[in-house]
């Protein structure tokens, strides 16, 4: 015990020195206090992520992993390893119990995808431990995070693999040091609330590229993936990235909403007539609660999309009607 404990204190030190953004832990002491926070939440957290086995036509065709949402066997992973709707998964418990489990929607592009649990007429226990989902949108440059999954794929002599790392930027990706490999695709990224925070998506090739779907991108088309839809292939990339919808704002927290605090000229906000203080407190009739929520919510729409934004200014509130443009950041 004494050596595992060690360990994760090992692994926390070599975190905190890699990334350096904004650091809130800054002595051995807070070192000790996120070490106490993942020792009490390791064991359900562990308990909630599994391990997936896709079957293929000439055998099985590869190994992920997956998170438990509900106790009825919902479960979040990456779309890359669920693949399209319709396909037939094992799931792998941390016990070793082996359910099926039927691939639903997939996001290919956010590389987002869900599973359900079939369960069987003879299965017992149909109560499965199972993680909180949370807010990606509430991170910040140097946030302690923690990545579970199954390296190379499930083993019974091997719980789920805990790597502890911190939060180096969010833009379409969450971007960390908690090191992956192969076979951790679809695990779960916790924040030291225990409440999942992202998805594996792609590993980068230095340590501290590591990129995870934030689970807001899971919660804004989550109707879309339990109903089965299959967007955003992969072969139409290009395509996709051309059309990100822009707004042209930057944004910082307010109490209620994001304010501007500046408005890109020649933007889409600029002849909307949308100005430095405004807070915009709702997109298209949904609740903006912070930046991140406002950059997850303009990425559910496409260039060319007219959208109406509620802004307090003075105040007093406004609706402006905003046609969203093509990035100018991106090219092609």
């Amino acid at each position: 015990m004494k050596r595992h404990l060690g360990f994760i204190l090992a692994v926390l030190f070599v975190a905190f020195s890699v990334v350096r953004a904004e650091p809130n832990v800054r002595d051995a002491g807070e070192l000790r206090k996120v070490q106490t926070i993942v020792q009490e939440l390791l064991p359900k957290l562990r308990a909630a992520t599994v391990g997936i086995r896709v079957r293929g036509g000439a055998g099985e065709a590869g190994q992920g992993s997956g998170v438990i949402v509900s106790s009825d066997g919902l479960i979040l992973t990456a779309g890359h390893v669920s693949g399209e709707p319709g396909r037939t998964v094992v799931v792998t418990l941390p016990d070793g119990r082996e359910f099926a489990g039927k691939t639903l929607g997939r996001n290919e592009m956010e590389d987002c995808g869900m599973i359900q649990i079939e369960f069987k007429e003879d299965d017992k226990d149909r109560e499965l431990p199972f993680a909180a989902v949370g807010r990606s949108s509430s991170l910040r440059a140097g946030d302690w995070v923690m990545a579970l999954g199954h390296p190379g794929g499930y083993r019974a002599d091997r719980p789920a693999v805990l790597r502890v790392g911190r939060v180096i930027r969010q833009n379409l990706f969450i971007q960390t040091d908690a090191v992956l490999v192969g076979g951790d695709s679809g695990g779960p990224l916790f924040d030291l609330s225990g409440k999942i925070v992202g998805i594996h998506s792609r590993i980068g090739t230095p340590t501290h590229d590591n990129r995870h779907t934030p689970i807001d991108k899971f919660s804004v088309s989550w109707n879309r993936l339990a109903a089965g839809e299959d967007w955003n292939p992969d072969r139409n990339r290009e395509a996709f990235i051309r059309n990100q919808a822009y707004l042209g704002v930057e944004s910082e927290q307010a109490t209620e909403g994001a304010r501007v605090v500046r408005v890109v000229e020649n933007s889409p906000a600029a002849p909307a007539g949308i100005l430095a203080g405004d807070v915009i407190v709702q997109f298209n009739g949904k609740a903006v609660e912070d930046p991140g929520n406002l950059r997850s919510l303009i990425g559910t729409c496409k260039a060319g999309d007219t959208v109406e934004l509620t802004l307090l200014r003075d105040g007093e509130t406004m609706n402006v009607a905003v046609k969203l443009a093509r990035n100018p950041q991106v090219r092609g």
